[in-house]
């Protein structure tokens, strides 16, 4: 179990597009960029009125929080509020988090795998909403950098490439080399809200 309040991960400022068309993009990164990783796996995003909390079950394995704490110039501040993995129990779950306000009541006693976590996210007013993931992940000097190909569920494919770092002159630089300075900056839960029919 992760607890929030151990958690070397710090906040970093993100910019990220969608769009069936990213080649030029696709192809400075691949061609400039270190490789880091490829990953497959399927995440299923909990999508409430208030998306600024983040929700989801990375690898369906472990519930996962991340949250948006600002909006600066065209970036937004993502922090990571605790993960932990499945099952876990009511206590596990308030020790791994900063604040459990925004999430679904837990009984005591009782201990929670993914069908149960899904189903109490429902029952609390979110869609769940599957999303399966082919990802690769670069570093551009400082910047760290994805390029992903995301399928939701009972939805057609995108692209997405995102670039995320602690400073946002240095994530400026990146964002006109790529030429996405026009472009605006899109979260997964805002994008999908519009595009994936509720689960």
């Amino acid at each position: 179990m992760a607890n929030a309040k151990s958690n070397v991960v710090s906040a970093r400022y993100e910019f990220r597009v969608f769009s069936l068309d990213l080649d030029k993009q696709m192809g400075l990164l691949s061609n400039a960029g270190e490789f880091l990783e490829r990953e497959r796996r399927t995440d299923i995003y909990f999508l409430g009125k208030d998306i600024s909390p983040s929700f989801k079950l990375r690898n369906c394995q472990s519930l996962d929080l991340k949250i948006m704490r600002r909006k600066a110039e065209g970036y937004e501040l993502w922090a990571p509020g605790g993960v932990v993995e499945l099952p876990a129990n009511r206590t596990e779950i308030e020790l791994a988090f900063e604040d459990t306000s925004s999430f679904p009541p837990f009984l005591q006693n009782r201990m929670y795998d993914r069908t149960d976590i899904i189903k109490a996210f429902k029952k609390f007013g979110h869609a769940a909403v599957p999303v399966r993931k082919l990802r690769i992940r670069l570093r551009i000097h400082e910047v760290l950098a994805e390029i992903t190909r995301a399928t939701p569920q009972s939805s057609p494919p995108s692209w997405t490439i995102a670039i995320e770092g602690l400073d946002r002159e240095t994530l400026e630089n990146c964002r006109q080399w790529l030429q996405l300075g026009d472009a605006r900056n899109v979260s997964y839960p805002e994008w999908l809200s519009r595009v994936a029919p509720p689960g």
